[in-house]
């Protein structure tokens, strides 16, 4: 298993949905007959007719009223749905899940409101449970909301995403979950990983070489590079939800941002835009430090629960020994790589977004502070809905202080699964301080190229401190390094 964990398939090998339908049965009785107007021997037929259907018609009745007891009486056979809320899994069904759908209603734009209530049902269980409960601990869903919050009411299609998450790992990339319970958005919670893989894209680099730059390119010059492309677009297609065309479609692989070199992002970046001219790209940057020991946090998980199953874990993804060896192991890993003048892999967020920048533009590349998503939520996922475009103000969430992570209360009450946040709740800091004083010298020189990378400060000087001193401001975090003595 990679360094980066989030390169898990949570769909398995099969990824073949298997959604659960209940049918619902009414039945209307109609007189047909009426015993007016029937006289003498014509009545005698008639009312034999008649006391035939009402038989008939009573039997039919008792018996739609048994299976409508039975499916919305008994638990078993019930409509249910998984959401975990105030950090606790419900499971959903009845009267419950009527509220839900009322309160979904109530919380969405009025001008969704029709859309949504004709396409509101519980989303489709793809895989009962991830493959790394460590990573995700809960079903894969054909999409992330456990209910379809959907305004659009045009034909689904298979289509490329309009928008991708690059990254990076253990910085909040899973909380991406939450924009499908946007009535604009789709967005699946399995890693499609579809540019990670080279030959992939050296095919695509090689089938577009030829054709202009996309941005100055003809109509009849797009539609024949469509064209070349189309078998390639179709595995693409098959690896994330289908999505109506006035959608917007997101899919996130953590690893595009990283596992190679400079060039190896250049490509990825131009086989992204070959696919989609239009390509907008999410990063989501965090603290370094807590980056690190959310890395090493989720080992340890992994670990222990493969040791409560009998079994040895022996991959990359688990840890060799305690948790303090595994920090001493990795801070001298850290310290050699530096020795060695190479990129701080875990604080080298402007070097990684460079490629896609260039290529896509500054304009379609927006980064994410995943520490003020913890901190700060409304205000970062409403810059995050600005540059999608979107509708945020009935987008809302409130901080769900036992789980350590913002949950989502409007449209729907929702939180992420209980694999998500945890590292959150330790203090890294207080409680491995020894190690992370190394960490925070080892990173500082490499954070602190964000700065004018990303336009955080014009330079950093006092009002560039007291802007980051904020900590209701995005990359607060940032103020560690660029204006203090570590």
């Amino acid at each position: 298993m990679a360094d980066n964990d989030e390169n898990e398939n949570l769909l398995g090998e099969d990824g073949q949905s298997r959604p659960k339908i209940i049918k619902k049965l009414n039945l209307e009785g109609k007189d047909i007959i009426s015993k007016r107007y029937l006289s003498g021997a014509k009545r005698r037929p008639a009312l034999i007719l008649l006391v035939l259907f009402i038989v008939i018609s009573l039997i039919q009745v008792k018996r739609d009223l048994f299976i409508r007891k039975s499916i919305f009486s008994a638990s078993s056979s019930q409509p249910s749905i998984e959401v975990t809320y105030g950090g606790v899994k419900q499971n959903l069904t009845g009267d419950d899940l009527e509220s839900l759908r009322n309160y979904i209603l109530m919380n969405v734009p009025p001008e969704d409101f029709a859309g949504v209530k004709s396409n509101l049902v519980i989303t489709d269980v793809l895989r009962e449970a991830g493959r790394d409960a460590a990573y995700f601990n809960g079903s894969v869903l054909d999409h992330a909301c456990p209910m379809t919050i959907r305004k659009s009411t045009k034909k689904l299609q298979k289509r490329v995403p309009d928008v991708i998450g690059i990254g990076f790992a253990k910085c909040g990339t899973g909380s991406l979950d939450f924009l499908d319970c946007h009535p604009s958005i789709t967005f699946r919670t399995s890693e499609p990983k579809f540019f990670s893989t080279d030959k992939i894209v050296d095919r695509i680099i090689e089938k577009t070489e030829s054709f202009p730059n996309p941005d100055f390119m003809s109509d009849v010059d797009f539609k024949n590079m469509q064209y070349e492309l189309k078998d390639i677009k179709e595995d693409y297609m098959r690896r994330v939800p289908l999505a109506a065309d006035d959608e917007i479609l997101i899919e996130k692989s953590p690893q595009y941002s990283g596992g190679g070199s400079t060039e190896v992002r250049i490509k990825r970046a131009k086989a992204m835009k070959a696919l989609n001219p239009k390509v907008k790209i999410i990063g989501i940057a965090c603290d370094p430090v807590k980056r690190a020991y959310s890395q090493l946090s989720m080992k340890e998980r992994r670990t222990e629960q493969m040791k409560s199953q009998g079994k040895k874990c022996g991959t990359k993804g688990c840890l060799k020994g305690t948790i303090e060896e595994a920090f001493e192991a990795f801070t001298e890993k850290q310290k050699q790589i530096k020795e060695h003048d190479l990129p701080m892999g875990f604080a080298d967020y402007a070097n990684q977004c460079k490629p896609f920048v260039d290529i896509v533009g500054a304009k379609n590349f927006h980064l994410v502070d995943g520490e003020n998503l913890v901190q700060n939520p409304n205000h970062e996922w409403g810059k995050l809905l600005d540059f999608l475009e979107v509708d945020k103000e009935h987008f809302q969430f409130y901080k769900e202080e036992e789980k350590g992570f913002p949950c989502l209360d409007k449209p729907i009450k929702h939180c992420l699964n209980s694999s998500k946040g945890t590292s959150r709740k330790t203090d890294v800091r207080v409680q491995y301080g020894n190690f992370t004083q190394v960490w925070d010298r080892l990173y500082k020189e490499t954070v602190l190229e964000m700065i004018p990378f990303f336009n955080i400060c014009e330079e950093i000087d006092d009002a560039c401190c007291e802007k980051l001193a904020d900590e209701n401001s995005s990359f607060s975090w940032i103020h560690r390094y660029a204006c203090t003595d570590i």
